[in-house]
């Protein structure tokens, strides 16, 4: 495995924990990771202090939750974020992956996500201060889906563009989103 394998499983790790306590069963049907590897990677995140075990489950930690964006300054992302795609998917996991860059290739991007196994993948930058999804740029996001605009309109300034991908487990969501930004990403 890759160090940018070993980088984006901890990281899905670390999203799946920010929705409070969960156990090594639950998450191996959030995340679509074996369960040794699961396990393996739970225990490493207690023995860092990036999340707390006990008989009820693992919890992140405040460190944990710091570790969230260091990897992902560290893989070339400015944020990365989990998302309720809710509106647009029915039981999917959405992530949002947002870098400084341009939609010179939305569909590429897609295409990159979509090769990681997700279902789909969303590219947003803001337009006259208003949230857009190119090339569709007079497409009312904020009328189509309220709750997707107001979690991007919190992610994005002006310059930046998120890639939101998602897929019905996590891990292909972190990846395809990752990969989706770095198609995307200002050399």
């Amino acid at each position: 495995m890759s160090r940018e394998d070993a980088k984006l499983r901890k990281l899905t790790l670390l999203l799946a924990l920010t929705r409070g306590r969960a156990g090594r069963y639950q998450l191996k049907g959030v995340l679509g990771l074996g369960e040794g590897v699961i396990r393996r990677g739970l225990a490493a995140l207690a023995r860092e202090g990036l999340a707390e075990a006990s008989r009820t489950g693992t919890e992140i930690t405040d460190r944990g939750r710091r570790e969230i964006d260091r990897i992902a300054k560290e893989l070339g992302l400015l944020a990365i974020s989990l998302v309720d795609v809710g509106e647009v998917a029915r039981n999917a996991w959405g992530v949002a992956a947002v870098v400084e860059g341009e939609a010179t290739n939305v569909i590429g991007a897609r295409d990159a996500a979509v090769r990681e196994g997700c279902d789909g993948c969303l590219i947003a930058t803001l337009k006259g201060g208003r949230i857009v999804f190119p090339p569709l740029w007079d497409f009312n996001v904020e009328e189509a889906y309220p709750s997707l605009a107001g979690q991007l309109s919190r992610l994005l300034r002006d310059g930046l563009i998120a890639a939101v991908a998602y897929a019905n487990t996590l891990y292909p969501a972190v990846k395809g989103a990752y990969r989706a930004a770095m198609f995307l990403r200002k050399r």
